[in-house]
């Protein structure tokens, strides 16, 4: 039945099918395959841009999925879900359990499903019947459970069963991770940007209780970041300046009616869309913004805890070709090899994993974009992407938000925001961010 079901889907998506087989010209990979790199980035912080603009370059880079029966990633993978499933930690057996249950309660749309780890033995969740948006039954659920127990925490341990790299030293694949990988980044974006985009993308510009409650990629990343529970158990404190109150000229309305319009109006102004600087909006942030600032710091905190440590490149400085180089994919220079570009390149990189001459274009791609103006160069901007624009100038959602609207609701995640911003080369004062970080 599941070969069946693969011929069929093979019918259905014939490009994918043949990309991924041997016909294609490479060969076809196991789930259990070496690759590159893994990118780790919270999601919303330009993940699907950086893997569109390496796939650009000419390797096989998926977002979110690791599969390469079912998806073109033979070379890497940038994902916010391997990061968060890999480096999990739990006190107990019990405690992991606990995770599994609850990741495997519901359907996730766009958060979390077995498919984008494991595709089962033909890829792409043929095992199970893909139907559905997204697709959910007791098999989908079953796969779900087998994957999550397989992979949270295949990567947590520390020393050299770690899957990542250490400035000047070469790393070791994790013996117990599925797939490994040869070089992992972590991808960071400025925090406020990214809470504005969250808030905009996965609560649709709602930044109310109500719709944080609702929110699936919110209620994934707090089952797998239980460490921020008890910040998150609470609710976002909206001043009585913002939405006013009862007060002498109200005429003694009901709390009822007050609360009512109270919350119309605190919605109403998160919603506005400014073109202004963010330092203008004095309103306070809403609970959609507030626990999404609190995931960011704990997927960050988890992610840099990593050892060895992991590098970290920021997302609105960083091109794709820079990203290639700071994973050793490409070198720094090979001003001493001499020959053709394709045959420098070749040398210069005979113990990268992707394919030689796959390199080859990417440098060659990379020599033609060094030529151009920074302007012109792929790369994700400060306020927005360029692929995803939830929240760019022209936006339905378009949110603005600054470090003292998040201080008003809670001054503790304000001061946490800007310690992980200084450990990350943001200055939450400023516009705009520091200079790239040194390699």
């Amino acid at each position: 039945m599941e070969r069946f079901r693969y011929i069929r889907w093979c019918a259905g998506c014939p490009i994918t099918c043949f990309g991924t087989s041997s016909l294609s010209g490479r060969p076809a990979l196991e789930l259990s395959s070496a690759r590159a790199l893994l990118i780790v980035g919270a999601p919303s912080s330009g993940t699907s841009q950086m893997a569109k603009e390496l796939s650009s370059l000419g390797l096989q880079v998926g977002h979110e999925v690791s599969d390469p029966i079912g998806s073109l990633c033979r070379d890497g993978t940038v994902s916010y879900v391997h990061g968060a499933l890999r480096y999990a930690r739990f006190r107990s057996e019990a405690e992991r359990e606990a995770t599994v249950s609850k990741l495997c309660s519901r359907p996730r749309p766009n958060s979390f499903n077995a498919a984008m780890v494991d595709g089962g033995r033909f890829g792409n969740g043929i095992k199970c019947v893909v139907r559905g948006d997204p697709p959910w039954d007791e098999c989908w659920a079953g796969e779900c459970v087998r994957v999550a127990r397989r992979e949270l925490g295949c990567a947590s341990h520390t020393g050299s069963a770690t899957s990542s790299l250490q400035a000047g030293a070469s790393s070791a694949p994790p013996r117990n991770c599925t797939t490994p990988f040869e070089r992992v980044l972590i991808q960071v974006r400025h925090p406020i940007r990214w809470i504005e985009s969250v808030v905009a993308a996965f609560c649709r510009g709602s930044d109310d209780a109500a719709t944080a409650d609702d929110t699936v990629m919110l209620d994934t990343l707090s089952t797998l970041f239980e460490e921020v529970s008890s910040q998150l158990s609470a609710r976002a404190v909206v001043p009585e300046e913002l939405v006013g109150g009862p007060g002498p000229a109200s005429g003694g309305t009901s709390g009822r009616a007050s609360l009512k319009a109270a919350k119309l109006r605190a919605r109403k102004v998160m919603r506005s869309v400014r073109r202004g600087p963010a330092a203008q909006s004095p309103e306070a942030a809403g609970e959609c913004s507030r626990r999404a600032g609190w995931l960011y710091l704990a997927f960050y905190r988890r992610m840099l805890s990593v050892r060895p440590p992991l590098p970290v490149f920021r997302v609105e400085h960083t091109p794709p070709c820079e990203v290639l180089r700071l994973a050793r994919i490409l070198p720094r220079s090979t001003q001493s090899v001499r020959g053709t570009a394709a045959a420098r390149w070749s040398v210069a990189l005979s113990s990268s994993l992707p394919p030689a001459d796959v390199v080859a274009r990417a440098a060659a791609a990379c020599e033609r974009q060094g030529a151009l103006p920074r302007s012109q160069v792929a790369g994700h901007g400060e306020e927005h992407g360029r692929v995803n624009r939830r929240n760019g100038r022209h936006a339905s959602n378009r949110q603005r938000l600054t470090l003292a609207a998040i201080e008003r609701t809670d001054p503790t995640l304000a001061r946490e925001l800007v310690a992980m911003a200084g450990r990350l080369g943001y200055n939450l004062t400023e516009s705009r961010g520091r200079p790239p970080l040194a390699a």
